[in-house]
């Protein structure tokens, strides 16, 4: 990468991160725990979860380059705390730091800050999905992100669309002409 920034030495290296990676949550202390190395479906499924942990799930980064400078609740930049589960390496990546509240009402999005000691890289210029499919959104409430819930989606088909762009056109051309027509 071009900025200058270097993986610390005492970072814990993610390998391939553009791989499958899955996660776990312990709900009894709300840690989540990040694979380390790739993993396949089939053995994310397969993993043996202590009881009460949950599977979080299992994606690909969208950043180029990332790592944990630390887990949550150490003092000082170094590598993550690691665990074992299913002879895969795990890091810990995520812990929650506040309660969950709703600040708009009942209705309204989850919010609930984490203690995450995350470095995100990407080229520049590159185009990034926001929210890829709908797995994540089933993902959400289990690791209490923001938001919780797709709060407006609007679809429309190429006709609408079409309509839409010819009709704003149509709205700027007329604005041109009645700019050209006053000077």
């Amino acid at each position: 990468m071009s900025d200058g920034t270097v993986r610390p030495a005492t970072a814990t290296p993610l390998v391939r991160a553009q791989d499958l990676h899955g996660e776990v949550l312990d709900p009894s202390t709300g840690n989540v725990w990040q694979s380390l190395e790739p993993i396949t479906h089939e053995a994310y499924q397969a993993l043996p979860l202590e009881p009460g942990w949950r599977r979080v799930g299992i994606g690909r980064a969208a950043m180029n380059e990332h790592w944990f400078t630390r887990s949550p609740g150490r003092e000082q930049d170094g590598p993550m705390q690691l665990l074992e589960i299913g002879g895969r390496r795990f890091g810990l990546c995520a812990r929650p730091a506040s309660a969950q509240s709703q600040p708009v009402g009942s209705d309204g999005p989850r919010m609930l800050l984490v203690d995450k000691h995350h470095v995100v890289r990407f080229v520049g210029a590159r185009q990034v999905p926001v929210l890829e499919d709908s797995f994540k959104i089933a993902a959400m409430p289990n690791t209490f992100s923001f938001p919780t819930q797709p709060m407006l989606s609007l679809y429309a088909g190429p006709r609408v669309w079409v309509a839409l762009v010819l009709a704003l056109i149509a709205a700027l051309v007329h604005l041109a002409a009645l700019g050209f027509a006053g000077a």
